[in-house]
């Protein structure tokens, strides 16, 4: 990465950063697209509204400046004088946080683009990422670029012109014969949005009801009585130690809630909607019973608790929906009685305080 705005073109001292690139899907119809200013707002809302391409496009500045976060840079070269102060400058300005924007840039946009603030001693005060939309360039015969053009937000034409030595452009993924990048999220775009549609499932001028379950006032069928139950909501969580750090990064995944209903009293209807297979008239007239002979747990849609006060009225419904069972304890003839439990994976749990 050549940094033309901080290094004269015959000084040797270099400053190598390596990047992976890949692109990912393909243009479902295959149509060439012109670098303009209203691409690269899309693309640039595409990032900003976050999920999954922000998150791929946030790995590679994390993946090549995490090793500078805890060391700092390394300048090499022959010269040490040169060196020395190409040293002093990168570390007296905004560089490392100018270089992270600028690699985030060059995958959203295309082109890093940063122009150099000087000082008044005629230095370099600092590094201002910029908005490479607003940016044109003419060429020379050679494919050097001899000026830059910025632009005012509401034209294509040529603006102010600004000296090729004091701009920093970075182009991460170049393309042959033009000055400027190829856009990670542009090489994607088609497939963007191609799940996006998707995703909404939802076309131009299709109706969608929504139905909702009256949670008080819903008829129930009484399939079970338990004693009580527990519920638990948790998270994946991995933590990892950093050299040199004392504390540990964490991080949080996904929640997972499971709810247990203990000392539970059920009839057929329950077993049959939970886990195997309900046997009709098998042992006298009127009577059933079940089997464990069955091809796994079963989703049910809604399992509502009710619990009652001293008074039976109903104080409280608990909703669990989407409940997918995933154990079935039981404790055989005792003394006193039998004991059952049984264990779901919820989708969402709802408590509506009714009293």
């Amino acid at each position: 990465m050549q940094l033309p705005s901080l290094f004269s073109k015959d000084s040797r001292v270099q400053r190598k950063f390596r990047a992976l690139a890949f692109a990912i899907g393909s243009p479902s119809y295959f149509e060439e697209r012109q670098r303009d200013q209203e691409l690269i707002r899309k693309y640039q809302t595409i990032f900003k509204q976050g999920g999954l391409i922000t998150q791929a496009i946030n790995c590679y500045p994390e993946y090549m400046f995490m090793n500078v976060l805890d060391t700092g840079f390394e300048f090499v070269g022959e010269d040490e004088k040169q060196v020395e102060y190409v040293e002093n400058l990168v570390t007296g300005i905004n560089f490392l946080d100018a270089s992270w924007q600028q690699v985030t840039n060059s995958l959203v946009e295309g082109s890093g683009i940063a122009q150099v603030v000087p000082n008044r001693a005629g230095g370099v005060y600092g590094l201002l990422p910029q908005d490479s939309a607003l940016y044109s360039a003419d060429m020379k015969d050679t494919g050097e670029i001899s000026t830059y053009y910025k632009k005012g937000k509401s034209t294509w034409t040529k603006g102010t012109p600004v000296k090729v030595e004091d701009v920093w452009h970075l182009n991460l993924l170049p393309q042959t014969g033009s000055p400027w990048g190829q856009s990670l999220v542009g090489l994607a775009y088609d497939e963007i949005m191609r799940d996006t549609k998707t995703a909404e499932g939802i076309a131009e001028n299709d109706v969608v009801v929504i139905k909702y379950i009256a949670i008080a006032a819903t008829a129930m069928s009484h399939i079970a009585t338990s004693q009580g139950g527990n519920a638990s909501i948790s998270a994946d969580t991995t933590s990892a130690a950093i050299d040199g750090q004392a504390i540990k990064i964490k991080s949080v995944g996904a929640a997972d809630c499971t709810c247990t209903l203990n000392e539970v009293d059920y009839n057929e209807d329950f077993v049959a909607a939970v886990i195997g297979t309900k046997l009709a008239n098998d042992i006298a007239s009127g009577k059933s019973s079940w089997s464990n002979a069955f091809q796994g747990f079963n989703t049910i849609g809604a399992l509502v608790g009710i619990e009652r006060n001293s008074s039976d009225a109903v104080v409280k419904k608990y909703g669990l929906i989407g409940a997918q069972g995933n154990n079935a304890g039981f404790e055989f003839a005792t003394e006193d009685y039998y004991k059952k439990n049984y264990s779901f994976q919820v989708d969402l749990m709802i408590i509506a305080d009714l009293d």
